[in-house]
């Protein structure tokens, strides 16, 4: 009886899992052949207008361990109050009052901050987007992006912050293209905070005088970004990326005790190569392998870095391992010895902050 009785859930559990696969393709045959228009954003997702009715549809990549997996469709009715649906009506129609086509393929980075509102509230689901205060949005790109693709590899890593000072908030947002393959994710929301009002000020403020500042002195060759009310500001002054660098190591909460988390040198050479220590506080230090008269290291070089060291420090560091004397030797903050060839994680944070470990000195 029992087995009968799961044999039919079973069954019936089945059926209905067709018949949604059968609906959701129906659904999604017929909204493509009757809507007035189409916006697809990012190739990614696709926002259909009918008069009043807006429908969103967008595939969901999901990983399988065994095999590839089919993409997780969604269709998402968008139930705004009716004010807001005209909003949204309103920013279609003007879109297409001057093009022949009913289809407009997008990317965010071609909108105004408005424009931008509206989609964010239709991809997200929330009409609350729509009537955020612009004034009170600042938009802040690191360096990471430009870093990692001097990588000849063409993979990079990308991070931003948004803040919010109308809310006192800010969100970070990492994404990471993998060359050949794609992004293995990309604008992934990393965190939510809230900041206190006294930071918040001294944030907006120190944003404001980078943004109005003078930055023609290109001390580096990727720049940080400031964006606020749809005008963009490139900052390649060191002074200045250092003080942004402190804005984010303070709101990613490194606020340990400064620790090596690990040092590195050669071997590969006839000579004595310098030394290369890197701290959690986003710093590193670049030492002369002889010392001074008073037998005290002399520094080379110093500054601040933005890179995930979780690209180098992992268990794919084994993968890399050499038996030779002529190798690179890295340790970290444990004190754990690695012989290893330079591999690519590690030459892609070498080269953003400019360090040739393979040279006398």
């Amino acid at each position: 009886m029992n087995k009968k009785y799961l044999i039919i859930c079973f069954s019936i559990i089945a059926i209905l899992a067709i018949l949604l696969i059968i609906f959701s393709q129906t659904s999604l045959k017929f909204i493509e052949h009757n809507y007035d228009y189409l916006i697809e954003i990012d190739n990614t997702y696709k926002i259909y207008q009918k008069k009043d009715n807006i429908v969103l549809y967008y595939d969901e990549q999901i990983k399988c361990i065994n095999a590839p997996c089919e993409p997780i469709k969604h269709i998402i009715n968008i139930n705004f109050s009716k004010d807001n649906i005209k909003v949204v009506n309103d920013f279609i129609n003007e879109l297409f009052q001057s093009k022949k086509e009913k289809s407009v393929s997008l990317n965010k980075d071609e909108l105004t901050l408005k424009q931008k509102n509206i989609i964010e509230a239709i991809i997200h689901n929330d009409e609350s987007l729509i009537n955020v205060n612009n004034d009170e949005i600042y938009k802040l790109v690191t360096d990471m992006w430009c870093k990692t693709m001097l990588n000849d590899g063409g993979s990079h890593e990308s991070s931003y912050y948004v803040f919010d000072f109308s809310k006192n908030k800010v969100e970070k947002y990492e994404s990471y293209y993998r060359a050949y393959e794609g992004y293995d994710y990309k604008d992934r929301l990393i965190y939510t905070k809230e900041i206190d009002k006294e930071s918040a000020n001294n944030i907006k403020n120190s944003l404001n005088t980078l943004l109005y500042k003078e930055d023609s002195s290109e001390d580096n060759l990727c720049p940080f970004s400031i964006i606020h009310n749809d005008e963009e500001k490139e900052i390649y002054n060191e002074e200045s990326i250092n003080k942004l660098n402190e804005i984010i190591f303070k709101l990613d909460g490194n606020n340990n005790k400064k620790e090596l988390v690990f040092s590195l040198k050669s071997t590969n050479l006839k000579c004595l190569s310098p030394s290369l220590e890197v701290y959690n506080d986003n710093t590193y230090e670049l030492f002369a392998a002889i010392r001074d008269e008073n037998d005290s290291l002399v520094t080379i070089k110093k500054g601040t870095y933005n890179y995930n060291l979780d690209l180098i420090l992992n268990e794919n560091i084994s993968n890399y391992l050499v038996d030779s004397d002529s190798a690179h030797i890295l340790i970290d903050g444990d004190g754990k010895e690695y012989r290893l060839d330079i591999y690519e994680p590690l030459d892609t944070f070498l080269k953003s902050i400019d360090v040739n470990i393979d040279v006398c000195g």
